[in-house]
């Protein structure tokens, strides 16, 4: 965005007005996933879910994120993502919170299925008994 902003100012100033004017406002997650779910019409059909995990390096920082997003013509559309302070895998708590965030807001009719990886397959149970 700063190489793209109209100003006379060196890049790095540009970027640094732009953080300031991104981190004086709030912007609720919420409204950004109904927008995707509108956006796509993923309100008037069946869908897939996907929940992954994905994590990188920038610069010497960890990025790690847990990603829920609806597949859409082979690709994941992301609607909700938690950013883990930490390395390795997410844990239980966190998936089901990410899940419990979709479904307080768009409910499970139209879910068909959810698609994950091997690293979440570690659900604790309850014992039947």
């Amino acid at each position: 965005m700063a190489n793209a902003f109209p100003s006379g100012a060196q890049k790095e100033s540009r970027y640094r007005r732009i953080q300031r004017f991104i981190g004086g406002h709030y912007l609720d997650f919420d409204v950004v996933a109904l927008f995707v779910m509108r956006l796509f019409n993923f309100l008037a059909t069946d869908y897939y879910l996907a929940l992954d995990r994905t994590n990188w390096q920038w610069g010497g920082k960890n990025i790690n994120i847990l990603m829920l997003a609806v597949v859409y013509k082979g690709i994941a559309i992301p609607v909700y993502w938690l950013l883990l302070d930490k390395k390795g895998n997410s844990n239980t708590r966190e998936r089901i919170a990410l899940m419990k965030r979709f479904i307080r807001q768009f409910g499970k009719q139209s879910i068909l299925a959810l698609l994950a990886d091997r690293e979440c397959l570690s659900v604790k149970t309850g014992s039947s008994g």
